[in-house]
């Protein structure tokens, strides 16, 4: 786990590394590349996921190699022709996959979702820009996983920090374990799946002790 600030990633225990003057999210998935990695980018909105994703594509698609190019390009037409008359939507999608990145959301339709994650997993998509819609245990091999958003809009209360859950179910794959407060040691992505309602054992950062956190909610696809 690491932190961004001033320029530089932190990590806990370990050496950090300098970004770039770009956008932080942007620089580091630069980064991930140069290391022939992936890795997920989740912010709070699907117009945020969009635009990142542009942002993104547009600085990555020199690192890509020509063989990669021309698969990438046989994916987006793929994409782009998911309807019989294409979307703007499905245009922005199509062009942010030509240029090695992809964003993710609920708005998407079925098949768009399943080719970005299949194009994902093969290592030919890079990056992926998504809300915590993806965040639901899908076990991609992603690298790293940047949360550029740490706040999500609330309706009653307004912006709010995101739950500990919700922070592990973007980091963590399917099958790793979470510990619940009656003992017992789950899966994350098995707690998702069956919506289980249990409290799980968070560490408080102000207290800077363990306490028993309800699940509030279970993310979707």
């Amino acid at each position: 786990e690491g932190v961004y600030a001033e320029k530089k990633v932190k990590f806990v225990g370990k050496e950090g590394f300098e970004v770039g003057d770009d956008a932080p999210e942007t620089s580091i998935a630069k980064d991930t590349i140069g290391r022939k990695k992936q890795a997920l980018v989740f912010v709070s909105t699907r117009r945020s996921a969009e635009a990142a994703a542009e942002k993104i594509g547009d600085e990555i698609k020199t690192l890509l190699s020509a063989d990669e190019k021309q698969k990438l390009s046989d994916a987006s037409s793929q994409i782009l022709n998911a309807l019989d008359n294409p979307t703007k939507q499905c245009a922005r999608l199509a062009a942010c996959v030509r240029n090695g990145s992809a964003f993710h959301h609920a708005g998407l339709l079925a098949k768009q979702r399943q080719l970005v994650e299949k194009n994902f997993k093969s290592g030919l998509i890079k990056i992926i820009s998504a809300t915590p819609t993806l965040a639901q245990g899908v076990n991609l091999p992603a690298f790293r996983a940047i949360i550029r958003d740490v706040k999500r809009y609330n309706p009653v209360i307004g912006y709010e920090y995101i739950p500990v859950l919700d922070y592990q179910q973007m980091c963590l794959p399917y099958e790793s374990k979470i510990l619940m407060t009656d003992g017992s040691i789950l899966p994350i992505g098995e707690i998702v799946d069956k919506k289980i309602k249990k409290s799980v054992i968070s560490y408080n950062l102000d207290t800077k002790e363990f306490e028993s956190r309800p699940i509030v909610g279970h993310f979707k696809r």
